[in-house]
């Protein structure tokens, strides 16, 4: 291999390994969430286990979180679901919050998709 072939293999492993995802992807349509009526339940099946549960103001609250970082741009990218739900364990509330750039427009564009 010569010194021109191994400097690109470095240089790209260099920007391979400088990049790393944090949880699962999920899509930003929340069609499928309906206020007391979609149960915790039907919440994992259609995002998985969430990567953080607790209780928050009595409520138990799922994160879904999804985040892209890449150190060699110094770019970070984070989208966070997060979910409350009632003592019948029904969705109470949500909030959805991200700094991509086709959420970010969906969210400018369309805020009351994410009230209902």
């Amino acid at each position: 291999m010569n010194p021109i072939q191994l400097a690109i293999l470095f240089c790209s492993l260099i920007f391979l390994c400088s990049c790393t995802t944090i949880g699962n992807q999920f899509t930003a349509d929340f069609k499928n969430i309906s206020l007391n009526s979609t149960t915790r339940e039907e919440i994992e099946t259609i995002y998985g286990y969430p990567l953080r549960a607790d209780f928050l103001f009595g409520m138990k609250t799922y994160y879904y979180r999804y985040a892209k970082i890449n150190l060699f741009l110094d770019d970070v990218k984070l989208k966070e679901l997060r979910i409350h739900f009632n003592d019948n364990d029904t969705v109470n509330s949500y909030s959805y919050s991200s700094n991509f750039n086709k959420d970010k427009k969906m969210i400018y564009e369309k805020p009351k998709a994410l009230t209902q």
